[in-house]
């Protein structure tokens, strides 16, 4: 994974992101953790997708790392049919 690249230029077609690494960089570099998090309001929904994998990876590994953002995470509903935050 190159270290200079953003989490969209990883998650980008072409890129074969292995998510438990995303996840370990997300542990480590603070950086990448709030990439992640700004992600889960993105227009693009891959791009949005993905970072919900990681995040949700991110916080079964290290829930202490996702719980103080908690706050920011949009409403779901499980009645949802597809995945689509407003």
């Amino acid at each position: 994974m190159p270290a200079a690249a953003t989490m969209h230029d990883i998650f980008a077609a072409g890129h074969r992101a292995d998510l438990d690494q995303v996840v370990q960089l997300a542990i480590l570099e603070p950086q990448v953790h709030q990439e992640l998090l700004a992600g889960l309001v993105s227009k693009e929904d891959t791009y949005r997708y993905k970072c919900l994998e990681a995040v949700l990876r991110l916080a079964a590994a290290r829930p202490d790392l996702v719980y103080p953002d908690w706050d920011r995470f949009p409403p779901c509903s499980e009645a949802q049919s597809r995945f689509t935050w407003q």
